[in-house]
């Protein structure tokens, strides 16, 4: 697999600030999700390396939770263990939600999308809602 957190020439990749690009992707998922509230907390100052790919693995998961009929999703950033840990927390159908659509690759794809770039995806659903925990390397400076 190619390294994308230490390889800027791969698939045009980019050095970006974090929560700048969470805010972009927000945008994009409001305007398709309007019924959906996404709140974005955390460290403002944090860099990655982001590509078009890396920015459909986190929809994908944003996609997830609207699917799951979730009405308000929370993502937090913080530092653990020297990554960025974004979790992305929704009140949807958790343990009840029963896929009805799609192909069911969309996170086994955002998983591997995710590890080519340094990091990890695992979900839980939770009777409420489900938690999605997204590891993502952080740029050196």
């Amino acid at each position: 697999m190619v390294d994308l957190a230490n390889n800027p020439e791969y698939l045009n990749s980019r050095i970006t600030n974090l929560m700048v690009l969470l805010k972009e992707l927000k945008v994009r998922f409001c305007h398709n999700h309007p019924q959906v509230k996404m709140t974005i907390n955390g460290d403002d100052g944090q860099q990655i390396m982001t590509d078009a790919l890396l920015e459909l693995a986190l929809l994908n998961v944003f996609n997830n939770s609207a699917a799951a009929e979730a009405k308000t999703i929370t993502l937090n950033v913080a530092i653990k263990q020297n990554k960025i840990q974004l979790q992305v927390q929704d009140d949807g159908l958790g343990e009840h939600f029963k896929q009805t659509s799609g192909l069911g690759i969309g996170l086994k794809l955002s998983r591997r999308i995710l590890r080519s770039a340094g990091g990890s995806l695992c979900l839980h659903r939770h009777p409420k809602g489900a938690e999605t925990t997204i590891t993502l390397a952080r740029v050196s400076s």
